[in-house]
């Protein structure tokens, strides 16, 4: 019989190569045998949906498979109640924040969860969090799947969790929201290593949505979502306009590279940094359906935000900062830790502590945690 550290392998080696094809969109027929015989309903999906076309105009990339979805965060969505006694109820703001994390990181999901991500509701901005990992081991897969079994938030993908393919973990999520997030919700996405200053948030939102109404055409019946429709992509974390794109294959920035041969031209168009940005979830739905006749770039916030962005119909392709904080530089909504830590510094302790700093400006706005109301 096995040892259990033999099994441990050889998932894990399963993972891997079945994370790696799929996500490139290769998988032919070495790769089912003889690995994959345990696992037959994957082997059954695979064969039945994943091939190696490559990604035209005309043939558009294959769809995610989602192993595990954020089944309390879809019953929550469904249920669409506002149930929080301390905040407005007109007109609320609904936001659903997909997280990109790893399935590894649960110190850092579990610190969200006590921070920032404990706010289900804050003045009349409800907000959902959603964590998107990718392919892992049998061991951390049984921890994801209790964690995902407690908490209802965690969406798996069959995908490779580095950071090269990240664009392929945004495009996951993105799926995802075009599939299950209401038309008058925003979709936002952030990293796991960040803390986000919710304070002011909803009034900002407010401020671009009475912006959105005021410019929208006269004949609109002017309901929420439809002056959702004409909110632009709003970088929270950081608006950056005309940035050459990385061209080094060394270095401390190399991990932005960007082949000349995928991207030629010598600026980047306007895009938001990745550390945080909300769309409209109706323009999430046609990014998604766009990025699927493209071949994915990883750098999937100038991709998202920047290039596809560009493809959209009329008015529907701007983006700005959500305030002028956030032009050019690191607004004050959000803290992204990862580039202000020494490597031997744990993250998700530094999460605990910054949120400490900041926490006591809630105590002035109206607001619910997750943990203390009955939602289910």
């Amino acid at each position: 019989m096995p040892s259990s550290g033999r099994i441990e392998f050889i998932y894990t080696v399963f993972s891997f190569i079945a994370a790696y094809y799929f996500t490139n969109g290769v998988f032919e027929k070495f790769c089912y045998e003889p690995m994959y015989k345990e696992d037959r309903f994957l082997l059954r999906f695979m064969r039945q949906h994943v091939d190696s076309r490559p990604v035209t105009k005309q043939q558009p990339r294959d769809e995610f498979y989602f192993p595990i979805e954020p089944w309390k965060v879809k019953q929550r969505m469904a249920s669409d109640r506002f149930v929080c006694p301390n905040t407005t109820k007109l007109d609320p703001i609904k936001v659903v924040v997909v997280i990109k994390s790893a399935a590894g990181y649960g110190e850092r999901r579990h610190s969200v969860r006590k921070t920032w991500g404990r706010i289900s509701h804050l003045e009349n901005m409800v907000i959902h969090q959603v964590f998107i990992v990718g392919m892992t081991s049998a061991n951390t897969q049984s921890k994801i799947d209790d964690e995902n079994a407690r908490y209802g938030d965690i969406l798996q993908y069959i995908g490779i969790d580095d950071y090269r393919h990240v664009a392929y973990k945004v495009l996951a999520g993105m799926q995802w929201a075009k599939e299950n997030i209401p038309h008058d919700y925003f979709y936002a996405t952030c990293d796991d290593d960040l803390v986000v200053n919710l304070t002011d948030l909803p009034k900002r939102l407010r401020m671009q949505m009475k912006l959105a109404k005021s410019t929208s055409p006269k004949t609109f019946s002017r309901s929420q979502q439809e002056i959702m429709f004409q909110v632009p992509i709003l970088c929270v974390y950081s608006y950056i306009e005309y940035e050459q794109p990385e061209r080094a294959l060394e270095g401390l920035d190399a991990k932005y590279y960007m082949d000349p041969r995928e991207y030629s031209m010598e600026r980047l168009p306007p895009f938001c940094l990745g550390g945080f940005y909300m769309i409209p979830s109706e323009r999430v739905a046609k990014l998604y359906d766009i990025s699927r006749h493209q071949q994915a770039l990883p750098m999937d916030d100038v991709w998202v935000t920047g290039i596809l962005r560009l493809l959209l119909p009329g008015n529907q392709r701007s983006v700005d900062a959500i305030d002028a904080s956030a032009r050019g530089r690191r607004s004050g909504y959000v803290q992204h830790l990862r580039g202000d830590l020494d490597s031997k510094v744990e993250i998700s302790g530094a999460v605990l502590d910054l949120w400490d700093q900041i926490n006591g400006n809630l105590t002035r706005k109206k607001y619910c945690l997750r943990d203390q109301l009955q939602l289910d």
